[in-house]
């Protein structure tokens, strides 16, 4: 299902993420530990960059994923409820149905004794 194929997205994302993390810590810390030449190190600070705009649009898609399972959650809350309604509108309808059937027919009884 939607909900299900997006909690496994959102735990891709997650992982994504930490990944992204991890490779731009690493990156932070050879820039500042080692002392590199100059294209090395603008080579670095691209690639830094490059994570940290990574990281930044994982982070977002995390977000819109959260939101739209909340939104799936939401609209499934709102399908159960509805279901409930209806259910509950059904049979008190059939109740009716069912005892109005049943006084017309004792009804009908009565006129054929008289």
């Amino acid at each position: 299902s939607d909900v299900s194929n997006l909690k496994v997205n959102i735990q891709e994302l997650n992982l994504k993420l930490k990944t992204s993390e991890k490779e731009l810590n690493a990156a932070k810390v050879k820039l500042g530990d080692v002392t590199i030449d100059t294209s090395t190190e603008e080579a670095l600070e691209a690639k830094v960059a490059e994570l940290t705009t990574e990281l930044e649009s994982t982070k977002a898609d995390l977000v819109t994923a959260k939101e739209r399972l909340t939104d799936y959650q939401s609209i499934a809350k709102s399908s159960e409820e509805q279901l409930a309604e209806l259910t509950a509108a059904s049979k008190k309808y059939k109740e009716e149905t069912t005892s109005t059937l049943a006084k017309l027919k004792k009804s009908e009884e009565g006129q054929k004794e008289a």
